[in-house]
């Protein structure tokens, strides 16, 4: 999350609170496969390296679609290749890969194209967004007779979390059909599959901003307790979150060059890794707008964000690597980097994001800029509608 003046924390929490999300923002998309927890990445794993993965022992890769019950399952999984070049903060790792197998499938699966894939770090984790890009593969079922071509590319619900044993999980990544004929729909897939080598393995950005906790984004509730077990019952990555000023409020910074307020403001973002019981919901903001305000306030970058259950259906939201700035007459400031308490994203039908007295830092500026100015506002969440906080 982050954002400009008062309205750029308000953004920024909104950004966070949207998280809205690991892809559609202005986000530098670059990666580095790491043998060490560090950002930026200092011993790397070079050019020509082994990555290999497969199911994780006693699962199965599931199918979902709403043309065909029940579940599609393969209880065998693989895929492999070696890095083409080592990435950096602003160029993601590519891997070509020479193996993709499936086997123990409920309709026989035919490997038409391998393809690719492109890891790209989720900034403020040592984890990746993966896609999948060139591959086509033929799944042919004889009851009901169906023959489906999938692909060219899956873009959203891949991620490679790093650790000590790294895993890459399919969840709910949607694989789109080409063609074909009989009952034939796009598919979700979901899956947990152990990275056999290389490992250790984390996955470094360009920046050292950490986020931590775990939580998701629930489409309902039930007897208080988010995220009713219906599939899919989560918000995944790629959700678009939309939040404005709730009527009748004022985002208010206090600035102290003067008190900055504005009437109106709005916010769209991405979720881009939709989180779980032990990582944080991830997103980044790509349009945040002010009106109304008594100083111009722009946002020159809009940062990133992130969503932590606490209780109930409420989580904390985080704003990192965003800046804002606000000009009054002759005065500038310009606030920025991290806010990292204050800002409470409340679920309901809609929801809401509710900012006070959150502690803004003053990134440069004239002398009487508060050095660490407060920030005050509340937000509707106009989409999804509605929308929870929960622990998975």
């Amino acid at each position: 999350m982050k954002r400009q003046s008062t309205s750029l924390l308000l953004a920024g929490v909104v950004a966070l609170f949207f998280i809205c999300l690991f892809a559609g923002s202005a986000l530098a998309a670059g990666a580095q496969l790491c043998s060490k927890n560090e950002t930026p990445c200092t011993v790397d794993y070079p050019s020509g390296t082994k990555v290999e993965f497969s199911l994780s022992a006693g699962t199965k890769l599931k199918k979902f679609t709403e043309l065909v019950t029940p579940v599609r399952e393969c209880s065998g999984f693989t895929m492999s290749g070696s890095t083409a070049g080592t990435g950096s903060g602003t160029t993601p790792v590519e891997v070509p890969l020479s193996t993709v197998e499936f086997t123990g499938c409920t309709c026989p699966v035919t490997v038409l194209s391998k393809g690719r894939l492109i890891i790209e770090n989720i900034p403020g984790t040592m984890n990746a967004k993966v896609r999948w890009a060139g591959f086509e593969i033929k799944e042919k079922c004889s009851s009901p007779e169906t023959e489906c071509i999938l692909g060219p590319e899956a873009s959203k619900g891949i991620f490679l979390r790093g650790g000590a044993e790294p895993v890459v999980t399919f969840e709910y990544a949607v694989i789109p059909i080409k063609s074909g004929y009989g009952l034939c729909g796009n598919l979700e897939w979901s899956s947990t599959n152990a990275v056999a080598t290389p490992k250790p393995l984390y996955i470094s950005g360009a920046s050292g901003e950490s986020f931590s906790g775990g939580g998701v984004f629930c489409r309902w509730e039930l007897g208080g307790t988010p995220c009713f077990p219906v599939i899919p019952r989560t918000f995944g990555s790629g959700t678009s979150i939309n939040a404005k000023l709730k009527a009748g409020t004022t985002s208010v910074l206090n600035a102290g060059f003067p008190i900055v307020k504005c009437e109106e403001s709005s916010l769209s973002g991405e979720v881009q890794d939709p989180g779980s019981s032990t990582e944080p919901i991830v997103g980044a903001l790509s349009v945040w707008t002010f009106g109304g305000c008594n100083c111009k306030v722009t946002v020159p970058s809009a940062g990133n964000f992130s969503v932590d259950w606490t209780s109930g259906q409420n989580g904390a939201l985080i704003l990192s690597g965003f800046e804002t700035k606000a000009e009054c007459g002759s005065k500038e400031c310009i606030f920025g980097s991290s806010v990292k308490e204050g800002v409470t994203f409340v679920g309901g039908n809609p929801a809401a994001i509710k900012v006070a007295a959150a502690p803004v830092p003053k990134k440069s500026g004239i002398a009487e800029c508060n050095s660490s100015a407060e920030w005050a506002a509340e937000y509707e969440v106009t989409a999804p509608k509605p929308v929870y906080v929960g622990e998975k």
